[in-house]
């Protein structure tokens, strides 16, 4: 395959260079950690993504080589002894969440060692944005999503590396050899942060030309708006300088001429005052307005305007806007999956940690992989960090698919600018294409990516908590009747045998705690009642 070699300009700005170079920290950090698989030599020299064997080849041992550790890490902090103290629900969920941050790492490398070529292809269809962006004198200064990642990065590095030390000091047996696998906690969570952190630039990227479409429709919309003003400001003006020469030349024929020395028509009109009635026997010519000829009207004053060139950029700016909406569509085709994946993550752990942070302050057992959770302060750095993640995403897809829809209320300033007959029907053929063109971002079809879903995930953690606090209480009471030498429901059944204790009030009592002891009071009536048969 031959590789692609970028034009070198004489005359290279700051501005001018192109999307891919902003992406160059990201790019030689993901290389580093074995998480890109593209060719290193043709980055660091054309600036330009291609495939290599050898970077696949690393991925998927670097991959093995986690997935490996991640287990021992399991194996060692999640021993028998410890495992005896916990009840089953905590087991349950911390063991269920440890392995979910090891999916979403699988997740992404699966994914994007598969949808690769679909991942660079995105980049060149950018840049062949980017030229015809060039024609019509648009540039972009993509620093803003270079210095973005750099900011990003550090913010991520941070977190990670002060979740990391706090709980190995606080939390972890640090005398023990094997205290190193602590580590790899966090190595999935980092390296599936820097892997969303291309996702974020990208979607960046594509809102700030959607952004320039916006703005270079609203300037011919302001052009539109300024003629249109001058040519009523000239049209008035010639009407009014019609109607004072009219108004002049009408009241110069109304007045006629005098001949004669005032004071000898005077001693006439004395003697004789007949002369002054006979002055205004001849009748004074009506004089008429010139009559305005067709071509004076409102709407042919002027030659209509020549639509061609403003058509013609039109044109080119909506189909700059359908291919910016095909790229979004393959970059969510490309992180569809992991993004769900992340989704879920956020969701589950959020959840867990608050259940944990309230098992800590119960004096439960927490598992060992969510220790943090015993100190307020790390479970919120934690949960801010995790969350973080997932409204970024959310926030920044929701602002790409708004400017995407601008640009038909754009379009449509510039007809209400130009006000003409001929605009308003390019404009409704353009604005047609332009609907039937949406972008809309989606996590595998389950969900959309918008701030609806961040709000119903933040009332679906709410509701979840509520219901594993009411079945850690359960739990606690069958436990605490069953450290007492009987079950919980053989101890309800027998106090029934007194006459002041009837059903109606066992059942309102355990109506009155939750729903789930009903549960186990016929869990252990049936048990009791198959043992003795």
């Amino acid at each position: 395959m031959t590789a692609y070699r970028r034009k070198s300009s004489s005359i290279q700005t700051e501005r001018t260079k192109p999307l891919l170079e902003s992406f160059a920290v990201l790019f030689y950090l993901c290389k580093i950690l074995g998480i890109s698989s593209q060719d290193w030599e043709e980055f660091r020299k054309y600036k330009h993504l291609k495939r290599s064997a050898g970077g696949e080849g690393l991925v998927i041992i670097g991959t093995i080589i986690l997935f490996i550790n991640f287990n021992l890490m399991v194996a060692v902090f999640q021993s028998k002894s410890y495992l005896v103290e916990k009840d089953l629900l905590s087991l349950t969920i911390g063991l269920g969440l440890t392995y979910f941050s090891l999916a979403i790492f699988l997740a992404d490398r699966v994914t994007g060692l598969w949808k690769q070529k679909c991942f660079i292809n995105i980049f060149s269809d950018l840049e062949e944005i980017d030229e015809d962006f060039k024609d019509l004198n648009i540039s972009f200064n993509n620093n803003y999503i270079k210095y973005r990642l750099w900011v990003a990065i550090v913010m991520t590095t941070a977190f990670e590396v002060l979740t990391f030390t706090v709980s190995f000091i606080l939390f972890v047996d640090n005398v023990n050899w094997t205290a190193w696998l602590w580590i790899y906690v966090n190595i999935p969570t980092f390296l599936n942060t820097l892997d969303k952190l291309w996702y974020l630039g990208l979607l960046t990227a594509i809102k700030k030309r959607f952004e320039a479409i916006n703005n270079a429709f609203n300037e011919e919309a302001l052009k539109l708006e300024r003629k249109r003003q001058k040519e009523k400001e000239f049209k008035l003006s010639k009407k009014i300088k019609k109607e004072k020469k009219i108004m002049k030349y009408t009241f110069k024929n109304q007045i006629r001429p005098v001949t004669k020395n005032f004071h000898a028509v005077f001693g006439d009109v004395v003697r004789n005052p007949q002369i002054f009635a006979n002055s205004f026997d001849d009748p004074i010519p009506a004089i008429s307005p010139p009559r305005l000829s067709s071509t004076s009207s409102d709407s042919s004053t002027y030659n209509a305007p020549v639509y061609t060139s403003l058509e013609e950029r039109f044109v080119k700016l909506c189909q700059l806007h359908d291919t910016l909406c095909n790229v979004g569509k393959q970059l969510n085709e490309v992180y569809a999956f992991p993004i769900l994946m992340l989704m879920g993550y956020g969701f589950f752990i959020v959840t867990a940690q608050l259940y944990f942070f309230y098992c800590s302050q119960v004096d439960q057992v927490v598992p060992a992989l969510f220790r943090p959770a015993q100190s307020w302060w790390l479970t919120v750095i934690y949960i801010l960090y995790i969350s973080s993640k997932c409204v970024f995403i959310l926030f920044g897809n929701w602002l790409t698919n708004l400017e995407s829809k601008m640009t038909g209320i754009c379009i449509h300033r510039c007809a209400l600018a130009d006000d003409k007959n001929d605009t308003y029907e390019m404009i409704n053929h353009l604005s047609l294409k332009l609907f039937n063109h949406p972008l809309n971002f989606n996590a595998c079809g389950y969900f959309p990516l918008n701030m609806t879903t961040l709000f119903s995930f933040c009332g679906g953690i709410t509701t979840y908590l509520i219901i594993l606090i009411q079945f850690n209480l359960e739990e606690q009471q069958v436990k605490s009747n069953s450290d007492n030498g009987k079950p919980m429901a053989l101890t309800m059944l027998n106090d029934t045998s007194d006459d002041s204790m009837t059903t109606e009030n066992v059942v309102n009592g355990t109506r009155s705690e939750n729903a789930t002891s009903l549960l186990t009071m016929f869990y252990y009536t049936w048990n009791e009642y198959f043992k003795n048969v």
